[in-house]
């Protein structure tokens, strides 16, 4: 009876020990899971940047320069998901290579590097070289390529260069047409003289040449025409004389194009 008993016992409490742990399964299916907690993703500042994480976020337009040439977009062709002014656009400008796969240096590569950089005001500087870097790549042969790419790297640089450069006080753009004055006009002559210097000191002088040759013609012909024009000591004759002489001495694109325009005036 005792040994019964005790197997009654037992068998009581399995039962019991079942009814408790189904119990338990119940309560636990009608809570909500809790998320574990996750440490926070660090900040990792670019390679020689000192600071807090705040500091990383509003550090200027040094750092985000810096994120931006470290993390710029990717692009194949460089006319993926353009800037709203160029879309609907072609490029400015045709690369060409001769027969060994040399680039050719024409005016037509400036005209393509500025297509892009037009749109500066829209898509930063890092995104819009990217852009260049990858049209380049992508319709030239080598070498050509990356002599192309050289070339915008000093052209570039040469961008930054001017965009600190003072302007002048009388712009070469207000003279044209109009009476100065002989420092005004002396100004003019230096400040035209100290941008092909700069110029000069970022390129190469083929490309200089290529690049702004007829630019830089066309500035000193008008700048010496104007000062034959305003020369008190010159009567009429020896004036036009002196204009025709200065127009004999322009390159014959540039003088073909003086005489069309002087054929609409008159």
């Amino acid at each position: 009876m005792l040994s019964r008993g005790f197997s009654y016992n037992r068998v009581a409490l399995g039962l019991l020990l079942a009814v408790g742990l189904w119990v338990t399964l119940l309560l636990n299916l009608d809570r909500t899971p809790t998320a574990p907690v996750l440490p926070s993703t660090p900040v990792v500042l670019p390679e020689g940047a000192a600071g807090s994480v705040d500091e990383a976020h509003g550090a200027g337009p040094a750092f985000e320069a810096e994120f931006e040439a470290e993390f710029e977009p990717v692009f194949k062709s460089g006319l993926e998901r353009l800037p709203a002014s160029l879309r609907g656009t072609q490029p400015d400008g045709a690369l060409l290579w001769d027969q060994h796969n040399e680039l050719v240096i024409t005016h037509s590569i400036r005209d393509l590097f500025d297509y892009f950089l037009a749109a500066s005001g829209e898509e930063p500087l890092a995104s819009l070289t990217a852009r260049i870097r990858a049209y380049i790549q992508a319709n030239l042969p080598q070498p050509a390529a990356s002599q192309a790419l050289a070339v915008l790297q000093d052209y570039l640089a040469m961008k930054t260069a001017l965009s600190a450069m003072a302007a002048p006080d009388y712009p070469m753009q207000q003279a044209m047409g109009n009476t100065i004055g002989d420092d005004d006009l002396q100004a003019l002559r230096q400040h035209m003289q100290a941008l092909i210097t700069l110029r000069n000191s970022y390129l190469t002088p083929e490309v200089a040449e290529v690049f702004y040759g007829e630019a830089d013609e066309f500035d000193r012909y008008m700048l010496d025409r104007l000062a034959v024009l305003q020369h008190q000591d010159l009567g009429a004759e020896e004036k036009s004389i002196q204009l025709e002489r200065l127009q004999d001495s322009l390159s014959p694109e540039l003088r073909q194009s003086q005489l069309a325009q002087q054929e609409l005036i008159t």
